[in-house]
């Protein structure tokens, strides 16, 4: 639910803007009832979409700059260990704070609780094999979970055909969990940091707070294009502050990636 609720309210969001954005369009080309209609139907597609994007990237841990930092760290470290690594690193986690698990050739099982849990944590990343792999592991009571840096909407596509057996998990999950048992794995290799834009003066701007703001200008200007002679000015500034307010909401910075930035 925590997950869930700020997804309808973007996805809400997105279909107010993308409404109001294909209505001004579709009005200086037909009349407005077949335009309220036609704008009607895009939002509701494209709310549909975005809902399906967002649940998908909301499941994820939000982490903080520096825990972002670190988790990087961690994925390229993991990303060097080959799969037996990976299974004695995970294996020896788990022991330690009093887990039952088994090891397995390549992956571990807790039997108690009927789980396969399959790190795949490479620069290739998962493929659709390494998803009937897993599935070949499975027990009729069984569930896997499959740890790894990135999941491709593909994969995730093919992961939801096993109905619900099979879940994917993100590396800000991964990391939480590691943190805080202090099991961070030791760097094999010390890769440099990569070289990162400064955009500190641009995160003003792509706040995710600024999207009602931008929303706001963006009515403001649109109610105004009805009282003046000269409209188009008025309504291309307020589809700009509707576009930037959408920008805001999807893709801008989070409280919490900001403020140790």
């Amino acid at each position: 639910m925590k997950t869930l609720l700020p997804t309808i309210m973007d996805t809400a969001f997105t279909a107010f803007i993308t409404f109001l954005l294909v209505f001004i369009l579709l009005s200086f080309a037909i009349s407005r009832p077949f335009a309220f209609v036609f704008s009607i139907t895009i939002a509701s597609l494209v709310a549909l979409i975005v809902f399906k994007i967002l649940k998908n990237r909301k499941a994820r841990v939000l982490l903080s700059k520096a825990e972002s930092d670190a988790c990087e760290i961690m994925c390229a470290q993991l990303n060097l260990y080959t799969q037996k690594e990976q299974i004695d690193f995970f294996y020896s986690v788990f022991k330690s704070n009093g887990i039952e698990v088994e090891k397995k050739n390549n992956y571990l099982y807790f039997a108690k609780k009927h789980i396969v849990l399959y790190p795949k944590f490479s620069f290739d990343n998962v493929s659709k094999t390494d998803i009937v792999r897993v599935f070949n592991y499975l027990g009729k009571a069984d569930n896997a979970y499959i740890l790894s840096e990135k999941f491709s909407g593909d994969i995730n596509d093919f992961i939801s055909r096993f109905g619900g057996r099979i879940e994917s998990v993100y590396p800000e999950k991964v990391y939480k969990y590691l943190a805080e048992k202090e099991s961070l794995p030791k760097e094999k290799y010390p890769f440099n940091k990569k070289q990162k834009l400064n955009l500190s003066a641009f995160r003003v701007l792509i706040s995710k707070k600024k999207a009602k703001t931008n929303l706001g200008f963006g009515l403001i200007f649109l109610i105004m294009s009805y009282f003046v002679p000269i409209k188009i000015y008025y309504i291309i500034i307020g589809a700009i502050f509707l576009i930037l307010a959408l920008f805001c909401r999807l893709f801008g910075l989070e409280e919490a990636n900001t403020q140790n930035a």
